[in-house]
């Protein structure tokens, strides 16, 4: 599995200046490696599969998690590729599902 180093960074502070006043820190995290993140919410009704679309091309199969508002029915992941991942219920679902795609380091 992949990972990350992230740092925390002030952007007023990228290059060596010392002025005679200091600027207000602006903090960016910084990353040392690639890091895609994709995130989608869908309203569902009366169904027990779906199927989702990444929207970014991936090369290896990315990590997927998922959430619902609903009734408390279970969400399986049946099947996952490069290009989709197809999602079963418990029971017929009403409610929104979110779901998160993570790849690291393409």
């Amino acid at each position: 599995m992949a990972f990350t180093k992230f740092q925390r960074r002030d952007a007023q502070r990228l290059k060596k200046v010392y002025p005679a006043i200091r600027k207000t820190p602006r903090y960016i995290v910084q990353s040392d490696g690639e890091l895609n993140i994709e995130m989608h919410r869908q309203q569902l009704s009366g169904v027990e599969e779906y199927t989702y679309h990444y929207d970014q091309p991936y090369t290896s199969i990315p990590q997927v998690t998922t959430d619902t508002e609903g009734d408390g029915i279970i969400v399986y992941i049946t099947s996952i590729t490069t290009t989709e991942v197809q999602f079963a219920f418990s029971a017929p679902f009403e409610g929104v599902l979110h779901i998160q795609i993570v790849k690291v380091g393409e």
